[in-house]
């Protein structure tokens, strides 16, 4: 503030002064920075990015709104833009049929980008099963993005999980059981995808099944300390008490 007070000209010095205010919650300062930037680079979809969180956090949502949209129309292809503005569409304004209306458009202009279909599917996933002012998530749509995610990207994890969980919810089984085994093939250390195949096979009545993966994300993760559990309850079912 010193400096700026002494030579207001000294860009640099306000764009850190403006994410500092950011980081710390002086948004009306924030603000201030930001229309000052602004009138020097009218044309940079980041600094409308920064203007518009801090509106947000001024509670001026509708100015913040504006902020968001003048980014997106400098900058099509920003996907942190379409995520800022669907979350406060969403939640802020309470209008979940126009997130989707911005995550559909972030698709449209991001059609190659695996993180842009992973936002929209979980998006439609959250939303599956409540309802806000008649809105419901579209379940389908999720699968489909999750699909286009891993023919983008066939080791995303999350989007494994996620999308055996959808097909699990649908009563498709099979599918979820293969997604589940692919996934655990490439991520043999990571354990929320081991519980989860563990799990469904365990569903589906194959306890034998369920015990050989637990044992082989023990095997991959020795130190995996939240497969031992779930391992001792079906090793005590099975009548194994010793072990």
């Amino acid at each position: 503030d010193r400096i700026l007070r002494t030579d207001p000209e000294r860009h640099a010095i306000r764009r850190d002064a403006l994410a500092a205010c950011l980081k710390y919650g002086r948004y009306s300062d924030a603000a201030t920075h930001a229309d000052v930037l602004l009138k020097a680079f009218p044309g940079e979809p980041a600094l409308w990015q920064q203007l518009g969180a801090a509106q947000a956090g001024l509670n001026q949502m509708a100015e913040a709104r504006k902020s968001y949209e003048t980014a997106l129309t400098l900058e099509p292809g920003e996907i942190v833009g379409y995520q800022r503005l669907g979350q406060l569409v969403w939640r802020n304004f309470k209008d979940p049929i126009g997130a989707r209306e911005v995550l559909n458009r972030m698709v449209k202009n991001l059609p190659q980008s695996a993180d842009a279909h992973l936002i929209r599917a979980r998006f439609e996933a959250c939303t599956a099963e409540e309802s806000d002012a008649g809105f419901r998530g579209d379940p389908a749509l999720a699968v489909a993005d999750l699909q286009r995610v891993l023919e983008l990207d066939p080791e995303h994890a999350e989007a494994s999980a996620l999308l055996a969980e959808l097909l699990q919810r649908d009563r498709k089984l099979p599918a979820a059981l293969g997604v589940l085994r692919d996934a655990v093939s490439l991520h043999q250390k990571d354990l929320r995808l081991v519980r989860a195949l563990s799990w469904l096979e365990l569903s589906r009545g194959n306890t034998p099944a369920a015990i050989a993966v637990l044992e082989d994300g023990l095997r991959a993760s020795p130190e995996g300390f939240d497969l031992l559990v779930p391992l001792a309850d079906l090793l005590i079912q099975q009548g194994d008490t010793a072990r």
